[in-house]
């Protein structure tokens, strides 16, 4: 947590920290809000980066939400077609 904090302190309008700082929180802090708050700060800032929308479609399928993650990392794999990341991301949604 302590190099996304550094991240932002550098950049506090960088989607890709802010989807960093989501999956710590959902990861390591099990903070569902926080995460959830960073995850729709990411996708303000920069809903076109694969690396965002990965992370967001981690934090809807930890939430359950499966057609929203279904969507997003539908949308990562538009941007991103060769993404290996992606790719075992959207199967694990359709599991």
């Amino acid at each position: 947590v302590k190099a996304v904090d550094r991240a932002l302190a550098l950049d506090p309008r960088s989607g890709e920290a802010y989807s960093a700082l989501c999956a710590a929180k959902l990861t390591y802090a099990n903070d569902l809000a926080g995460a959830l708050k960073a995850c729709d700060r990411a996708m303000e800032l920069d809903p076109e980066s694969p690396i965002v929308l990965q992370n967001y479609n981690f934090f809807l399928n930890c939430e359950g939400r499966f057609d929203e993650a279904r969507r997003s990392i539908l949308k990562a794999l538009e941007v991103e077609p060769m993404s290996f990341l992606s790719h075992t991301q959207y199967a694990h949604t359709l599991h």
